[in-house]
């Protein structure tokens, strides 16, 4: 019928599975690290993970060559990159210093940059978290969409999260977790728009809602929307 496949991935990678788990061990020295050569670990939904740093080059052949392995055994037609701010379940307890505590911290969640993320104070191969966090999800639109069109030679899509300035050049947005109400339809309607303006021309909404019991009427115009 003519229909594409496509499947949801995080970029946190399991570091708690048995050796011949090729996707950690494989991305050895490619991860981003806390202090030193110590990866940064964080609980996504396999349990404790630690992240690709897709500013490393090297990272990016690394992500190509799990994708490549991936699609040899799911033939995936795209991506659907979620978590990617990246997002930790919980808090992790970082060490106190000027990027984890700076002098100014803008209106978020318990006034702590740190919350359900990676320390700012963490490494990159290009500098800090401090600096980079919002670029994150960036990297890795660039990296899977690279990745994608040399392993399908076709056209494909990735969609993301996590976005910036650039992002609709490689990839395409949805408006993350959502609930099902009728606040929650109207404030899409906005929030589709401003993306387009951002230079995202591909981008949606969790339609019927994600979070709560979704009603027929209110599933039907989300369609129709």
């Amino acid at each position: 019928h003519n229909q594409h496949y496509m499947v949801i991935t995080d970029p946190g990678i399991s570091n708690e599975q048995p050796a011949s788990y090729l996707p950690y061990t494989d991305g050895a020295g490619l991860w981003v690290n806390l202090t030193g050569t110590t990866p940064f670990v964080g609980p996504v939904w396999p349990g404790p993970c630690v992240f690709p740093d897709f500013f490393n080059p090297d990272a990016v052949a690394y992500w190509e060559k799990q994708l490549r392995t991936f699609h040899s055994t799911i033939g995936t037609d795209g991506l659907w990159i979620d978590m990617n701010e990246p997002d930790t379940n919980e808090n992790v307890a970082c060490p106190t210093n000027q990027w984890n505590n700076p002098p100014y911290v803008p209106g978020v969640p318990e006034g702590n940059l740190n919350i359900k993320t990676i320390c700012l104070s963490s490494n990159h191969i290009n500098g800090k978290s401090y600096d980079l966090h919002s670029l994150y999800g960036y990297s890795e639109t660039v990296a899977t969409m690279s990745a994608l069109r040399n392993i399908l030679q076709e056209r494909t899509i990735v969609i993301a999260r996590s976005t910036f300035a650039g992002s609709g050049h490689h990839g395409s947005h949805w408006l993350g977790d959502n609930d099902s109400t009728w606040a929650d339809l109207y404030l899409s309607m906005p929030g589709l728009l401003a993306m387009n303006m951002f230079g995202i021309t591909l981008v949606g909404a969790d339609i019927c809602g994600y979070g709560g019991t979704t009603t027929q009427e209110l599933c039907l115009r989300w369609q129709q929307l």
